[in-house]
């Protein structure tokens, strides 16, 4: 088993690696084909490493030192408890040389969607701190009609930026752990799949409730569309925001072509979130669990 630095040539295995690992966590992909390969056209690749045995890339791990930051992914159909123990290896050194540079403790933390890798992690001492539930929306059959009650549109570049990080912020609540306003609203506009249309606003009686970011697609999945972030205000709900909210995506994400809609909540959500997303159809598509 050999770890080196890879070359651009290896962009389209390496590519294949990640995506047969999320194919078989979540039956979605990471990356489209060919954009792996664009982002190391002009890249540093000295802090990525692959994985080879007997001849084919098995393995892959990438760090960032601004903030700290690595992604490893294993091909579920090689010796992957022995690679991803490797790359843990790994990972801990590079976590020991970071707490030398800081000179303060760092904590490593990673999620897994799979229970050889929980395992594995919890055998090297890793503790479990939550779980998330993965669901998806099949919106090539019928979508319930949008609710007249309540007023949905979508957000308006400029004019909407602090209300859609306030309303956002303020229906997280404690959970909230994302940028101030304009930084998030950078952030967001810049990522891909990024469409102002899918950013919505959900109001009644004249007061904005609720909020919902949703973008083109998730991750490498051209057919399913992402809902990120959705929040209801404390004194808007049960009054229909969110249903209205979510159906109004359904719709426009069928308009875009997307077959399903995708979405995650922490299974510690005190807002009865997970439940309500079974109530309108929604099905669980597995759950992802974070270790430190």
């Amino acid at each position: 088993m050999d770890v080196r630095t890879p070359v651009l040539e290896d962009a389209g295995a390496v590519t294949r690696c990640i995506n047969a690992l999320s194919m078989s966590d979540s039956g979605f992909v990471d990356y489209r084909e060919g954009e792996l390969a664009e982002e190391w056209a002009d890249a540093d690749l000295s802090d990525t490493l692959v994985v080879e045995d007997l001849g084919a890339i098995v393995g892959f791990l990438r760090f960032e030192d601004d903030p700290p930051y690595f992604e490893a992914y294993v091909h579920p159909g090689s010796r992957f408890p022995v690679v991803f123990d490797l790359l843990i290896d790994r990972v801990e050194a590079w976590a020991r040389d970071r707490v030398r540079d800081f000179g303060a403790p760092l904590t490593i933390e990673t999620d897994v969607a799979n229970e050889i890798s929980r395992t594995i992690l919890e055998r090297r001492g890793f503790l479990h701190t939550g779980t998330s539930t993965h669901f998806v929306y099949d919106v090539t059959g019928k979508i319930p009609p949008l609710d007249p009650v309540v007023r949905v549109r979508s957000y308006v570049e400029g004019d909407d930026d602090a209300l859609f990080h306030e309303v956002l912020a303020s229906g997280f609540g404690d959970d909230w752990d994302e940028p101030p306003s304009a930084e998030f609203i950078a952030a967001g506009r810049k990522t891909f799949g990024y469409s102002r249309d899918l950013w919505l606003l959900a109001e009644t009686g004249g007061r904005v409730l609720g909020a919902l970011q949703g973008f083109e697609q998730w991750v490498g999945s051209s057919d399913v569309g992402w809902v990120k972030k959705l929040a209801v205000l404390p004194e808007g709900r049960n009054r229909g925001i969110a249903r209205a909210l979510l159906h109004t995506s359904f719709h426009l994400f069928k308009e875009r072509g997307r077959a399903k809609v995708f979405l995650g909540v922490e299974n510690e959500n005190p807002t009865g979130a997970r439940s309500f997303y079974e109530r309108i159809g929604m099905t669980q598509n597995g759950t992802q669990t974070t270790h430190r």
